[in-house]
C-alpha cells in the first residue's frame, strides 16, 4: 500500500483486464503507487561544501566528487535523499516491506486495519469457492469481486496469509499466485553519518506505510520536512507535512494537502509551503504560508507557529517554494487571468517572488520568456546565493533566469523525446555560484546506447563537461536506451 510499489507488480488479479475489479484497483494504485508522469527526479545533489555530491544512480546510491569519480554503491534504492548542512549527514528514505500483519498492521490507522479486515473477510471465501487456474475468472465471480474495496490490496493479501486456517493454503496449493505474496511496503526515513566515502547509520528518524515524497532539511540541522502521501479508508488521497527531529523524537504535524516541496526559512526557524485551500469545478486555489517551527533560540515550539498568509495561488501538487537568503520567497504558480485569450501564456506555471514584510507577490519571469520554459516552472533550483534560477523544461532543455538583471539563458538546448525525456531527466542542482549540474547532451556516442550524460555547466565560461563519461554501465543505466528483448536475449547466447 505504498507509493513506492509498481503500478501493477502487486496487485491480486492482474490479468482480470476486463473486470471492474481490476479498473478499480488500478485506478486506486496509480494513486496510491506514484504513477507521477509529471515528476522529475532528483539524480546528483551536491554537498553545501560542494565537495561531494549524492548520486542516485541505477545501481544504488554513490557518492561523486567535482570530477565525476564514483564511490562504490552506499546503499541500495533510497529516494528521497538529502544533505544536511553540515555536509557530513544524510537523510535518507530506505524502503522496506512487512509479510507479516503483525508487524504491518503497527503503520496502519485504525480504521484503514478494519477495512482491511473486512475486505479479507469477503475476498476469502470467493478463494476458496474458485476452481481452474488464478488467471481466469467467471462473470459471477468479478461480479462479486468488484464489490470489495481493494484499495490496500497488498495487505489484504497479508491478513488473508496470516488468518488463514489452512483451508486457503491448501486451495491454492503448490503454485501460489503471485497476488498472494504481496507485502506491506514501508518508508524508513534514516540519519546517516558520511566518513571516508562510506555511510554510517545513526539513527533512524520515521517508519511509514505512507509514500515520503520529499525531505528537506532546515539551514540549523535540526529538522527535515518530509511530505508523504496516503489514502485514508475512504480511498481519499492524503498529503501530509511534518517534521523530524535529527535528534529524535515523535513527528511534528504541520499542515495537510500541501504541495511537495516546501522550504525552511534562512534562519530554519520557519517553514514555507503551498497548501490547497478551496475548489470551484475544474479551478483548484493554493495559498503560500509560512508557520515557525521553532524559536529564536532554536527551540522547537510547543506547536507550530500561526499560519502567515503570503499569497493566493493556483493549486499544484508540485508546486515548489525555496527562500533565499534575503528572505523572500520564490514559488511556482500559474498566474491565473480570465478572461484570456485561448494562446495566452498567463496560465501557464510560473516564477513568482514575495516578500514576507510586504505580501506582495511579483513575477520573476517577464512575459516575452515564458514560452520558453513552456508549463514546467515548478522544476528549478535557486543558486547558493538566490542571484540565479535553473530550470528544467518539458522537453529537457535547461534555462538560468539571473534574477537581478531579468535575462533568460539557454544552457541545454537540445530536446530529449518524450522516453528519452521520462527515463534520464532529472532536477538541476547547484554546486556552487558558478556550476551547475543537470542531464545534458553525451559528450560522447560509444555503443549507440547512450541517450544522455551527467553534465557540470560553468555559468561563467559557458561551457560543459561530463561527470557520468567513465561511470561503469550499472550505475549510468538510467541515462542510456534500454535494451530490446533482441539485444539481451543475444547477449545471453553469447
Amino acid at each position: 500500500m505504498n507509493l513506492n510499489s509498481n503500478c501493477l507488480s502487486t496487485l491480486p488479479f492482474r490479468n482480470l483486464e476486463r473486470s471492474w475489479l481490476w479498473l478499480l484497483a488500478v485506478v486506486a494504485a496509480c494513486v496510491l503507487c506514484g504513477c507521477e508522469e509529471k515528476d522529475v527526479r532528483s539524480r546528483v545533489k551536491w554537498s553545501p561544501d560542494g565537495r561531494a555530491a549524492l548520486v542516485v544512480a541505477s545501481d544504488g546510491v554513490h557518492l561523486a566528487d567535482a570530477d565525476g569519480q564514483l564511490s562504490p554503491v552506499l546503499f541500495g534504492e533510497s529516494y528521497p535523499i538529502c544533505w544536511m548542512p553540515d555536509s557530513s549527514h544524510v537523510v535518507a528514505c530506505r524502503h522496506e516491506e512487512e509479510k507479516t500483519w503483525g508487524a504491518a498492521a503497527q503503520y496502519l490507522p485504525r480504521d484503514v486495519q478494519e477495512q482491511v479486515a473486512e475486505s479479507a473477510r469477503k475476498l476469502r471465501p470467493i478463494l476458496l469457492a474458485h476452481t481452474g487456474d488464478w488467471n481466469h475468472w467467471s462473470k459471477e465471480e468479478e461480479e462479486k469481486l468488484k464489490n470489495i474495496d481493494m484499495t490496500f490490496s497488498d495487505a489484504v493479501m497479508v491478513y488473508l496469509r496470516d488468518y488463514d486456517d489452512g483451508a486457503l493454503k491448501k486451495e491454492i496449493g503448490d503454485k501460489v499466485p503471485e497476488f498472494m505474496n504481496s507485502s506491506v511496503k514501508i518508508d524508513v526515513v534514516q540519519l546517516y553519518r558520511m566518513s571516508a566515502g562510506a555511510a554510517q547509520l545513526e539513527r533512524v528518524l520515521y517508519r511509514t506505510a505512507a509514500s515520503v515524497k520529499e525531505i528537506r532539511p532546515s539551514s540549523n540541522g535540526k529538522a527535515v520536512a518530509v511530505v508523504e502521501g496516503s489514502r485514508d479508508a475512504t480511498g481519499t488521497s492524503v498529503v501530509q507535512l511534518m517534521v523530524l527531529l535529527t535528534a529524535g523524537g515523535a513527528p511534528v504535524n504541520v499542515a495537510r494537502g500541501v504541495a511537495r516541496f516546501p522550504d525552511w526559512s534562512a534562519d530554519g526557524k520557519a517553514l514555507a509551503y503551498i497548501e490547497k485551500v478551496g475548489s470551484a469545478g475544474s479551478m483548484v486555489s493554493g495559498s503560500l504560508r509560512r508557520r515557525a517551527i521553532f524559536d529564536g533560540y532554536d527551540r522547537l515550539l510547543k506547536e507550530p507557529g500561526g499560519v502567515q498568509e503570503l499569497a493566493v495561488t493556483a493549486f499544484d501538487p508540485y508546486a515548489r517554494v525555496r527562500c533565499l537568503k534575503d528572505g523572500r520567497i520564490v514559488f511556482s504558480s500559474a498566474e491565473v487571468s480570465l478572461p484570456a485569450a485561448p494562446d495566452s501564456q498567463s496560465n501557464r506555471s510560473m516564477l513568482f517572488c514575495v516578500d514576507p514584510k510586504y505580501a506582495r507577490p511579483i513575477p520573476l519571469v517577464a512575459e516575452r520568456f515564458r514560452y520558453w520554459l513552456g508549463d514546467q516552472a515548478e522544476f528549478f533550483a535557486v543558486s547558493p546565493d538566490g542571484r540565479l534560477v535553473a530550470v528544467v523544461c518539458q522537453c529537457g532543455e535547461v534555462y538560468v533566469l539571473d534574477v537581478g538583471a531579468a535575462k533568460l539563458t539557454e544552457v541545454q538546448a537540445r530536446e530529449l523525446d518524450s522516453e528519452t525525456y521520462k527515463r534520464a531527466a532529472f532536477m538541476p542542482d547547484w554546486r556552487s555560484n558558478d556550476e551547475l549540474t543537470f542531464c545534458g547532451p553525451p559528450g560522447k556516442v560509444d555503443d549507440g546506447h547512450r541517450i544522455a550524460d551527467v553534465v557540470m555547466y560553468s555559468i561563467s565560461s559557458g561551457k560543459g563537461r561530463s561527470l557520468s563519461d567513465g561511470w561503469p554501465a550499472e550505475a549510468r543505466a538510467f541515462l542510456n536506451k534500454p535494451e530490446t528483448p533482441q539485444q539481451r536475449s543475444g547477449e545471453k547466447a553469447k
